[in-house]
């Protein structure tokens, strides 16, 4: 008997002494665990409090669609809301349907003078239309074509005269040339090409 109260005494010892002090391992893990656990309830209240700000949100926009409805109109608001109605749909069918216009409007739109008919020479078969544009004084079209023309009808008579001198140097004698000129007016607006 001895021998078995003896045993109970030491377990009964080690018992109490080792439930006051744990190992660190144990301790640790203890720790985690409650951090574990309270991170999980943290996660959980933030989740139910998401769920109830959604389910708030639902409800005010059910609230807003209820009271949103049109509000209550008297006979003659809706006579005025029928008539522009009526005019839009109006208004969109006449843009669908083709433009009918009258001769004298087409006259108005289409009748112009042509401008370039004093300029233009006629001429009836291909001899007529061959000695026209062979002709040598054809009236230029606008000041730059004219310059083109001067420029290639003058060039070669200035490099014959002036051997020595570069591209540059004589077209810019030529523009002096061409404002010179005294059947050429000269022209604010004009400049070197």
């Amino acid at each position: 008997k001895e021998v078995v109260k003896s045993k109970q005494e030491e377990d009964a010892f080690w018992k109490s002494a080792g439930e006051g002090q744990k190992s660190k391992a144990a301790a640790k893990k203890e720790e985690e665990h409650a951090k574990k656990l309270e991170a999980a309830a943290k996660k959980q209240a933030a989740r139910e409090q998401a769920e109830a700000e959604e389910r708030e949100l639902v409800a005010a926009a059910k609230k807003k669609e209820k009271v949103s409805l049109a509000p209550k109109q008297t006979m003659a608001e809706r006579n005025a809301q029928r008539e522009r109605e009526e005019q839009e749909r109006a208004s969109a069918a006449s843009s669908k349907k083709k433009n009918i216009v009258s001769e004298d409007e087409y006259d108005k739109m289409v009748g112009h003078e042509n401008i370039n008919s004093g300029l233009a020479q006629s001429a009836r078969g291909v001899d007529a239309a061959l000695s026209l544009l062979s002709m040598e004084e054809q009236v230029p079209m606008n000041q730059k074509a004219a310059f083109k023309a001067f420029e290639e009808r003058e060039l070669p008579l200035l490099r014959a005269e002036n051997k020595g001198m570069q591209l540059s140097q004589l077209k810019e004698m030529l523009w002096k040339m061409w404002k010179k000129i005294a059947r050429q007016p000269s022209q604010p607006g004009l400049s070197a090409p």
